[in-house]
């Protein structure tokens, strides 16, 4: 009861509330279609260079790997030949002020003792580098590149040292290796930083 003694409307008790439901406009379905549309094109966007530095990241990774691996064999055929044996480098390829050779044949100790004549090149329609341990027998050859079609030798090269005296020096030989991704990476254009090109020397025995 208020003051004047009348009671307060049960408001509780009035009529079922009627609640109106509005749709969408064609403007607001336009609007809403075309942001879907933008995240959509973004998301599929980050997606395809995801993919891309995935292949990047693997070709950088398989060619690094290969070249090294390639790297360690021919030092390790390169220091357990003989240069008092003789070495000869043939195939002469020029490469700026520099001469070099797509091949080194050197034995693995003096021909006298029994040693057989190597040979180390490189088939550039193949891309193979080819050990041949018996130049007598080349049914034997074995081939130092195992990187397969994602890492692809383009070109090694071998040349001789020089000694403080300005005179060659055979026994020190110098390597240039160059490979790249074959293309894995999908890059395009010159640069492609998958491409590698490594040189080192190996001191060959003198006995």
């Amino acid at each position: 009861f208020n003051r004047l003694g009348a009671t307060k409307p049960d408001r509780s008790r009035s009529g079922p509330t009627v609640h109106r439901h509005r749709g969408f406009t064609l403007v607001e379905l336009l609007i809403a279609s075309s942001v879907a549309i933008l995240i959509g094109g973004a998301t599929m966007l980050m997606l395809i260079e995801s993919a891309k530095e995935n292949y990047r990241g693997i070709a950088d990774a398989t060619v690094e790997q290969a070249v090294g691996d390639l790297q360690q064999r021919l030092i390790q055929q390169l220091r357990s030949m003989s240069a008092s044996a003789g070495v000869q480098f043939s195939s002469p390829v020029t490469n700026g002020a520099k001469v070099f050779s797509k091949s080194i044949i050197v034995a693995q100790g003096p021909p006298n003792e029994g040693y057989p004549s190597q040979q180390i090149s490189f088939n550039s329609s193949t891309k193979q580098v080819l050990h041949i341990p018996n130049r007598a027998n080349t049914n034997a050859t074995v081939s130092l590149t195992r990187g397969g079609t994602n890492a692809l030798v383009r070109q090694l090269l071998f040349s001789p040292s020089l000694k403080p005296d300005g005179t060659v020096d055979y026994a020190l030989v110098n390597v240039r290796i160059e490979m790249d991704d074959n293309g894995f990476s999908r890059r395009v254009g010159v640069y492609n930083p998958a491409s590698v090109c490594r040189t080192f020397s190996v001191r060959m025995r003198n006995n």
